[in-house]
């Protein structure tokens, strides 16, 4: 994947692809436990689907916001390792910066070097919290591989995601509904597998997956000694709203109001598995 430099030519301005084994294998030896987070990534804009990605930045801000809250809270031996679709981001924010659409063409001039820069730039910030940016889903199963046995305390993921699995990104089809291929949707079979033997079972934690029908992947998850939750029925990524990234300004816990809020009437049915 190319750099990201968003008007910038300073090479410290680009964001690399990190998720290299040799790199992930370094952090793992010296982190006692790790956090996983999967940052799933929103689709190119579509004036046709009111139901998606009316804004960049849902996925991000969901975590994001709530290590700021404190409403998740990183454990002393923890690193917080997010890895980060970086692909779809690039692509969003190119997309935007062209698109003739006010609102998407503001969001791109705000964030000058790029929507994935900015996340980045976050993560570095954050004591504990670690960056990689990949750009195939056997890359993300790899690095959950090459962690140390006993090592993995729990999984968050952030992102569009189907009773079949989690969603790297979201795509349209020519009657403007939101597809997706193999390729890019991680099941819980292949998460339970890449798992195996990793996990740390820490009493009073859970793993939680934020997409749409994401509590089958859970149970499956699940079976390999950690506790994990998600929704059986949609979720509503509209109950987070932000006046800008990075602020917190977030009024309550949106994480048990998006856990908890109806769609059309409909529980999410928020569900956790695992003992």
């Amino acid at each position: 994947m190319s750099g990201l430099c968003g008007g910038s030519d300073h090479a410290e301005d680009s964001v690399e692809e990190s998720s290299d084994s040799t790199e992930i294998e370094a952090i793992s030896a010296t982190c006692p436990e790790h956090f996983v987070i999967l940052l799933g990534a929103p689709g190119i804009y579509d004036p046709e689907d009111p139901s998606h990605d009316q804004t960049w930045w849902n996925f991000f801000v969901l975590i994001q916001v709530a290590f700021i809250e404190k409403l998740v809270v990183k454990r002393k031996s923890e690193c917080i390792d997010w890895y980060v679709y970086g692909t779809a981001y690039e692509k969003r924010w190119e997309d935007d910066k062209k698109s003739g659409r006010e609102t998407q063409i503001n969001d791109a001039k705000k964030y000058k070097k790029g929507y994935l820069y900015r996340i980045q730039e976050w993560i570095n910030e954050q004591e504990g919290h670690n960056f990689y940016n990949f750009s195939n889903k056997s890359q993300f199963l790899d690095a959950l591989k090459n962690l140390n046995p006993g090592t993995l305390t729990r999984i968050w993921f952030s992102g569009h995601a189907s009773r079949k699995g989690l969603w790297l990104d979201l795509e349209h089809n020519a009657s403007h509904e939101a597809v997706n291929s193999p390729d890019k949707i991680l099941s819980g079979s292949e998460i339970a597998a890449a798992i195996e033997g990793k996990v740390k079972k820490v009493p009073g934690i859970s793993s939680k997956l934020y997409g749409c029908s994401t509590s089958e992947t859970a149970k499956t998850i699940s079976k390999k000694d950690l506790i994990v939750e998600g929704a059986k029925n949609k979720i509503h990524f509209g109950y987070i709203v932000a006046d800008d990234i990075g602020d917190g300004k977030v009024e309550g816990n949106h994480l048990q109001r998006i856990e908890n809020g109806t769609i059309g009437g409909v529980s999410p049915e928020w569900t956790k598995h695992g003992k």
